[in-house]
């Protein structure tokens, strides 16, 4: 009977610890190329709970933190690309198309106060509204150091999404 007990502990461990690392590698795949050297140092966008319902419906809000003393330039849509995960694959989703003002490039800078703390506001064209979803985040622009180098710089963020009630 303690046999028993103990192969059939060692099986469900052994099928816990396969199942948690399938799902921790996919969630740190990429379905993008870009620099691991400048993804999440300069920038970081932070979902912050207090501002979304993370609800299929609505729109989310991330905080994109500045992280840098060079200037780093957006376009109007932060060069957002959004991903959720299908059969265990990322598949790229688009916005839910709105107006965005001001009009023109962002461009976070040091001698601007404003630029350590800017919200990015999207709604998620998710393929069904009545599913849950993992959504990946992404924003993209370009770093301008001293020497006028540019480099793209990144970063990502994942949240859950859940169907209204």
């Amino acid at each position: 009977m303690k046999r028993k007990l103990f192969f059939l502990n060692l099986l469900l461990i052994s099928t816990l610890l396969i199942g948690c690392s399938t799902n921790n590698s996919l969630a740190e795949t990429h379905p993008i190329d870009f620099d691991a050297n400048y993804l999440n140092q300069q920038i970081e966008l932070i979902a912050i709970k207090e501002l979304n319902s993370f609800n299929t419906r609505d729109a989310v809000t991330v905080l994109l933190n500045y992280n840098t003393t060079d200037r780093i330039i957006f376009p109007e849509n932060y060069n957002l690309r959004l991903f959720v995960l299908q059969n265990n694959e990322w598949v790229e989703i688009f916005e839910v198309p709105v107006d965005v003002y001001p009009k023109g490039n962002i461009v976070l800078s040091p001698e601007d106060p404003s630029s350590y703390g800017r919200m990015v506001m999207f709604i998620p064209n998710t393929p069904n509204k009545e599913k849950k979803y993992h959504l990946r985040i992404y924003v993209f622009g370009e770093l301008q150091t001293v020497g006028s180098e540019t480099k793209t710089v990144s970063a990502f963020t994942d949240v859950k999404l859940i169907p209204l009630k």
